[in-house]
């Protein structure tokens, strides 16, 4: 006969679940909203249902795939500037999921595969990966009511598509600017006639 666990071990594990799963809604959205912030039209979905050991992911366009064939050297020369934005969306999952409160620990572990691609992108640009951390930091701080408002649609529905993650995103800055602009008028001292 099977064991039973305690109420309060069952609701912590559930608790848990909840929260890890935030995390990664956070840092799936950070990545999408960069992406279509930073590379417009190349973000096509994100989703945050588990494939393999990957727990959540954004589809779209490689960055390796803009740039151009260079007759004189017969390779292929990749768009600086779109790889770089490619390594800024990459590192902000990870800001995005210690800003939602995971713990830095975690979220590195689970930003392994991001961090690999962020060294084999490196090699085409001069920027440092301390550099594009820093971007990375700024813009996830920049974009942040974008980002929590992409989580939590994808922690209802758990598939977004490019539409719906534009739609999201942009709705979010909306709101900010009417908050802003609340914000103005209650402070002003008097109206203008």
């Amino acid at each position: 006969m099977p064991t039973r666990q305690p109420r309060k071990a069952i609701k912590a594990h559930a608790t848990k679940k909840t929260r890890e799963r935030s995390w990664v809604a956070h840092h799936e959205a950070a990545h999408a909203v960069a992406c279509l912030r930073l590379r417009p039209d190349a973000v096509h979905a994100v989703t945050i249902v588990a494939s393999g050991s990957t727990l959540g992911q954004v589809y779209g366009e490689h960055p390796l795939g803009s740039g151009r064939y260079d007759e004189h050297t017969r390779m292929w020369v990749p768009d600086v500037p779109v790889v770089e934005a490619a390594i800024i969306e990459l590192l902000a999952g990870y800001f995005g999921a210690v800003r939602s409160g995971c713990p830095p620990v975690s979220a590195k572990r689970h930003s392994s595969d991001d961090d690999e691609q962020v060294a084999a992108l490196l090699e085409y640009t001069r920027g440092t990966r301390r550099t594009f951390r820093g971007k990375a930091e700024r813009f996830v701080e920049r974009e942040w009511q974008a980002i929590v408002a992409v989580a939590q649609e994808l922690l209802q529905h758990e598939t977004l598509d490019d539409v719906e993650v534009e739609l999201i995103a942009d709705v979010s800055r909306l709101q900010e600017a009417r908050a802003d602009l609340m914000s103005y008028r209650h402070s002003r001292p008097h109206r203008p006639t």
